[in-house]
C-alpha cells in the first residue's frame, strides 16, 4: 500500500511560517494609541492550554483603554 499525501505542504499558506513574535502571552504586544488597526495571522501560532484543558492558537495583545468607561468593537475575520 502507498500513502501520500493529498497536496504538497506549499498548499498550506501558514507552511514555513516564523512564529508570531506575541505568541506567549509574556510578549502582549502593546495596543497605545486609539483607533487602533492591528493586522495580524495565526500562522504557526501555538496552542494555549487554559484550565478544563481547552486550547486553541493564539497571539497576544494588551490594551488598556484610556477612560474608565469604555465601549470597543473587535473584528476578526478571515483565517488561512
Amino acid at each position: 500500500m502507498t500513502v501520500s499525501p493529498i497536496g504538497p505542504p506549499s498548499c498550506d499558506p501558514c507552511f514555513g511560517a516564523p512564529v508570531p513574535a506575541n505568541d506567549e502571552c509574556t510578549a502582549a504586544i502593546p495596543v497605545t494609541t486609539y483607533p487602533a488597526t492591528i493586522t495580524g495571522s495565526l500562522c504557526s501560532a501555538t496552542l494555549d492550554c487554559h484550565a478544563g484543558g481547552a486550547g486553541w492558537d493564539a497571539v497576544w495583545y494588551e490594551l488598556t483603554l484610556p477612560y474608565a468607561s469604555q465601549h470597543i468593537y473587535l473584528d476578526y475575520c478571515g483565517t488561512p
